[in-house]
Parts: C-alpha cells; structure tokens; sequence
C-alpha cells in the first residue's frame, strides 16, 4: 500500500486497519501546531513493514498499539526523538486515535508509552496524565487466554462500543442534576465521572448512593423518557461531539443510565482496590485470593452492568476458575477478545494443560473455533513490560 506523505489526507472510509498509522501519523504531523512547528521542512518518506503477534479486534491493544508506533517512528523520521514528553505523546495519541471512529478512551495508548518492565500501573487522566507503579506479587501470574471470537470496534460503533459512551454521558448529566451541579440537563459541562467526584469531593461509596438516587429506573430509558424525565428537549445535544454520535441515535431504542454508571463507578473503585491490596502488608495469599475475588466481580459487573461480555468470554473466564485462576476477567473493550486470569505461578502448567480444553472441544458444526494447531498463541502467560522504544540498528546482535 502506498500513502502520500500529507499528514492532512483522508482517513479510509472502510475501516481499515491502516487508518490507525494515519492517525499516529496526523498525531505527530496534523494534530497541535506546537508540535507540527517543530518540525523541519517537508514530511519524511517511509518505508513501513509491519509484524505483529498481536491478533487484532482481541482486546490487547493491537488498535492503540499500532498508533503509537506509528506515532513514534514518525517522530524519529522527522527529527523528533527524545522532544516531546510521554505525557503529551499519550495525549496526541488519545486524542488521534479517535479521528478513526471510536469514542476511545486512553488507557491502551499511555500504557504502551509509559509501559515499564516489572511494573503494573494505576493510570490517572484527572486533572491530566499521571502512572503510578503497582508491584503484582511474585507468587502469581497473569495468563492471556483468547476467546477467539473477534471484536471489531469499528464495525459496531453505533451499538456497543461509542453507544457506551452516550450512556454514560447521558448517565453523568442526571447525575449532576441530581448532585446540585448543574441546572439542566444541557447545563451539564462535565464529561467524565472522575470530575464530578473530584468537584463534589465525594468517596467512591458517596457516588454509588449518588448513582442510586438519581434515577427513577434502573431499566433502560428511551429518548423520550430521558427528555420527560431530565426536562430536556435533545439529550444528544450533549453529545454532538462523540464520534460517530449519529449512528448511536439512529441505531438504538433505548440507553441504559444506571447500569452503566454503576459499572463505571465500582469498577473504578475495584481498580483502587486492588493497588491498595497490592501494597498492603496481608499476608500472601490473603492478598492475592483478594485480587482474584475483584477480579471475579469486575467480570461479572462488565456482564451485568456494562453488558460487554459475551458468550465465548463467560466461558473463558468460567473454565479459568475451575482450572485453579484465582481470578479471570475480560481485558479491553469486550464483546469478544482475550481474557486476563490472576494464576498461581507454582500450578501454571497444571493450569494452562486444563485451558487447552477451550481450543479443543467439538463445538458442533458452524461453532468451530478458526485456530492454528501451535495452541501458544491463544494461550500464554504474561507479566508487565516495556513501552514502545526505538530500536537502533547498530546495537542488535544481526548488525555486521
């Protein structure tokens, strides 16, 4: 494929997946004038070859990934290197990848910049970028386990993926009502529930009652009952900038408030539960049946309240716990895609021999998985890592 060195060009309109370079590549060259101006005559041309062991629409950041890279190799083809800060890459990166459809958020791209070995980190956007180191403890593991149903975020925009992301807009405006922070509906200037804690000074359990009261159903609204209930004549007003917003309205009949609010909520206080429980003086395998149970309970809320789980994932996460994981939930977006389980180091053979079943079960005609025979690749174990780096040539072992 061949692509004009003009960081202003179109973005394919058929979702392909090279729209995720362009948008590394727009971060860099298209996307803040503070940062295009450093930049010294015309865009440099690239030659490009892409390997990855990353299989993509499988919840492991293939997407976010892939942005970064771009982004970064166009910094050092452009004489960038080492002249913009994590923070602000993180930020140009988010911030670019959206310009592909989804209504992302900025988890994956920060972690594949900010990424350190040996390291889990606690991400906070609040009031702007900031990681914090999260030791795992020794005694377990974490094992990738790929449902292999992919989960394609661009083809599914309007009903899952950007969807979630109105409702919980939809949710935090009735929630600030509510609160006294703002006196309609439209009023409401607030886009991350992270920010109304912080301007209410509430607890995690203050924003769950919060959430509690602030609906008169925990069933899912329509847009009429959203308008008579919240006095508002347009609730997607609020959400004109969401990308893709259109085909939300255009494809969904209703929009659960309180599930996903709830979700959103413990589930951010089951993330600080488990730094807490990392760095807690319990004894070891207190600790970490405790980072299992959150675990349990973050699946079961992403089923029950966030609804992005899936069949092939209930049954991952499910045979995880009955082959010995502590802990098993769905990692990325959802809705297909890999899992994450919490597995003692000392029966990970023993664990991941009783997971091949997964792969290898008769699934009936037209339920067969499409895998390859060297089953490593769907199932493995994995702990923290480096951030995307440059590698120079002149210091690999093949350099003569």
């Amino acid at each position: 494929m061949t692509l004009t060195t003009d960081p202003y060009q179109k973005m394919h309109e058929d979702a392909h997946f090279i729209n995720y370079f362009l948008c590394g590549y727009k971060a860099i060259l298209a996307h803040k004038e503070e940062v295009k101006s450093l930049v010294t005559g015309k865009p440099k041309g690239l030659k490009i070859m892409i390997d990855s062991h990353v299989p993509p629409a499988s919840g492991l950041s293939s997407s976010s990934a892939f942005t970064v890279c771009a982004a970064i190799v166009t910094m050092h083809a452009n004489g960038l290197a080492n002249k913009i800060p994590q923070q602000q890459l993180a930020d140009l990166t988010i911030n670019a990848e959206r310009m592909a459809g989804t209504a992302c958020g900025g988890m994956d791209q920060t972690i594949s910049i900010m990424g350190e070995l040996g390291e889990a980190k606690l991400i906070d956007f609040v009031p702007s970028i900031k990681v914090s180191p999260v030791k795992i403890p020794d005694s377990v593991v974490l094992v990738i386990g790929n449902s292999c149903t992919a989960s394609p975020k661009l083809l599914t925009l309007g009903t899952r993926y950007n969807k979630r992301v109105v409702e919980c807009r939809f949710a935090l405006a009735a929630m600030s009502i509510k609160a006294g922070k703002c006196e309609s509906f439209t009023d409401c200037k607030f886009t991350t529930f992270q920010q109304l804690q912080e301007n209410l000074g509430y607890s995690f359990e203050q924003m769950i009652e919060l959430v509690n009261s602030s609906f008169s159903s925990k069933d899912a609204y329509t847009p009429s009952k959203i308008s008579r209930e919240f006095e508002v004549e347009d609730p997607f007003e609020i959400v004109e900038n969401i990308p893709h917003v259109y085909e939300v309205k255009q494809q969904n009949a209703a929009f659960d408030l309180y599930k996903r609010a709830y979700h959103v909520l413990t589930e951010a206080k089951r993330v600080h539960d488990f730094k807490a429980t990392c760095e807690s003086d319990l004894e070891e395998d207190t600790k970490v049946q405790k980072l299992g149970k959150l675990m349990n309970e973050s699946q079961l809320s992403c089923k029950m309240y966030y609804d992005c789980s899936s069949e092939q994932l209930d049954e991952i996460t499910q045979l995880a716990r009955d082959s010995g994981a502590l802990g098993s939930r769905l990692t990325g977006a959802g809705w297909g895609g890999c899992s994450v389980s919490l597995v003692k180091k000392d029966i990970l053979k023993e664990f991941i021999d009783k997971m091949y079943t997964y792969f290898t079960k008769d699934r009936g005609l037209g339920n067969e998985l499409w895998i390859t025979d060297d089953l490593d690749r769907y199932l493995f174990a994995t702990t923290p890592a480096q951030g995307a780096s440059v590698i120079d040539p002149k210091f690999t072992m093949w350099h003569q």
